[in-house]
């Protein structure tokens, strides 16, 4: 008879808890579909190998780093695709992230964090061309044609570095901004 008692509490015991796993699992699903990715992926996390528990979490992280990327936090989505070691993509994701950084840190004219961001990503995403050419060369704006000035000449104002210029960029010789 105990036999049958230990027997039985460890069946209950057993379907007590998969029933909970499979409500927890169904509560982190509905979550994740919400958009409430990192509640979804604690939940994930915990079920362990329930399922596709496991996965699921990966899944939840890179959907969040994703939207830490989309709304420009690039230092905290480059650390939850780091995390995620060779989870899909995340690793391009993780040098898509220091690019997108360099790239707004030379908006914002901080060439030397840009530049030296750009270097360290080395031939992604054309990022060598980013940091040798545009960083290290003087460049003039030359305004296009439909912006020209009354006299009928272009208006050439010096500018160096700067990526606001890109379309309209051309190289030129530190001696020709003083001498023509």
């Amino acid at each position: 008879m105990k036999r049958f008692i230990v027997l039985f509490s460890a069946v209950i015991l057993c379907l007590t808890l998969a029933g909970c796993s499979g409500s927890q699992y169904k509560k982190a699903t509905e979550l994740y579909e919400q958009g409430n990715y990192a509640e979804a992926g604690e939940i994930f996390s915990k079920l362990g190998n329930y399922e596709d528990s496991a996965d699921k979490a990966n899944e939840c992280k890179y959907q969040e780093a994703s939207a830490l990327l989309q709304n420009s936090d690039y230092d905290a989505a480059k650390e939850l695709f780091s995390a995620l070691g060779d989870y899909g993509d995340s690793a391009d994701k993780v040098k898509f992230c220091d690019h997108k950084k360099a790239a707004k840190l030379l908006a914002d004219d901080d060439y030397d964090a840009a530049k030296a961001i750009f270097s360290a990503l080395g031939s992604y995403e054309n990022s060598f061309h980013f940091s040798s050419f545009i960083l290290d060369t003087p460049y003039v704006f030359v305004c296009p044609p439909e912006n020209k000035k009354s006299s009928g000449t272009s208006s050439i104002s010096p500018r160096t570095r700067g990526s606001a210029a890109l379309p309209f960029m051309r190289k030129i010789s530190h001696s020709s901004l003083f001498f023509g």
